[in-house]
């Protein structure tokens, strides 16, 4: 009997051990796949410390995801080898909030029962990528190029990089507020990103001033009735977004780091489109619950 027992532990152990030695080899595996499919590449060193992060943020998710009470799911994506910190840092401007005046409370237009406009079709989803904090110019793009396809049907994909270059009142990579971009694109013009394209790092001036123009800018105190016309340029909390997958998503901190695009509204979120391309999100959306969610509705200027 004894034998017996002895065997049966034997056996119990080595099953152990080797469901143990699956795991990891699943886990390395999953991380080689990830790293192959967003092209990363670290020295010896660091990769042993991103496989950590990687592993520590896949445990995060799969608990968030299995909370049958979240509202919203997360997902493995470009930002998976980075923990909270470093995303924040990279991706976000901390100094946003010191260029902008929060809007009084004043009444909100009624909401229509099942009313929804969606301009997804007239912005240009982009991938801002790491090493410049530029939310600024692409969110001052996109309401630019919202307003020139549904006011003057020139639907056209701008450039934001001459922004970073070009626009002497932000300072480029280190941050800015599209209010002023939209101010630079009303001066001088703006060309598309053909002509000029992105390098996420700031260099001297190539082109100053483009063709494509907007009359000036507006300060948006009704973000629903502005939204009824075409999108607009935001500031939001985006502390929380680095593993939004879908669904609807609520939770904000009280941090105003980040400049995006509102493009429409449902009875039951906002549509707002991220410059974290569109392996990012709903295709590089995001829907925000209803209401000041994430400072939505506080801070936004658009294009006139």
């Amino acid at each position: 009997m004894k034998e017996i027992l002895g065997l049966a532990s034997v056996i119990l152990i080595g099953i152990t051990l080797f469901m143990n030695g699956q795991s990891e080899i699943s886990s390395q595996n999953q991380f080689q796949q990830w790293q192959s499919l967003h092209s990363k590449f670290y020295t010896q060193i660091e990769e042993q410390y991103r496989r950590m992060v990687f592993e520590q943020n896949k445990k995060m998710i799969d608990e968030h995801n299995a909370n049958p009470e979240n509202t919203y799911t997360m997902a493995l994506n470009q930002f998976a080898d980075l923990t909270k910190e470093e995303f924040v840092a990279t991706y976000l401007d901390s100094e946003l909030s010191a260029g902008l005046k929060k809007r009084s409370v004043k009444p909100k237009s009624q909401s229509i029962p099942n009313e929804t406009y969606d301009w997804r079709n007239t912005t240009s989803v982009r991938d801002m990528k790491s090493g410049c904090i530029s939310s600024w110019a692409f969110s001052t793009v996109g309401a630019a190029e919202s307003y020139l396809t549904v006011v003057k049907s020139q639907k056209l994909s701008l450039s934001p990089q001459q922004l970073l270059d070009c626009d002497a009142t932000s300072f480029s990579c280190n941050g800015g507020v599209p209010y002023k971009g939209l101010d630079y694109i009303a001066n001088y013009g703006i060309t598309v990103e053909s002509v000029y394209p992105y390098t996420a790092k700031f260099s001297p001036c190539k082109k100053d001033g483009g063709p494509y123009t907007i009359n000036g800018q507006e300060d948006v105190d009704d973000l629903k009735s502005a939204l009824r016309q075409y999108g607009v340029s935001v500031f939001v909390d985006a502390t929380n977004w680095q593993f939004y997958s879908k669904g609807i998503f609520s939770n904000c901190e009280d941090n105003v780091n980040f400049a995006a695009t509102a493009v429409g509204f449902t009875d039951t979120y906002w549509i707002v489109q991220s410059s974290y391309g569109t392996s990012w999100g709903q295709n590089g959306y995001i829907y925000l619950a209803p209401g000041d969610t994430c400072g939505v509705e506080s801070f936004g200027v658009r294009a006139i």
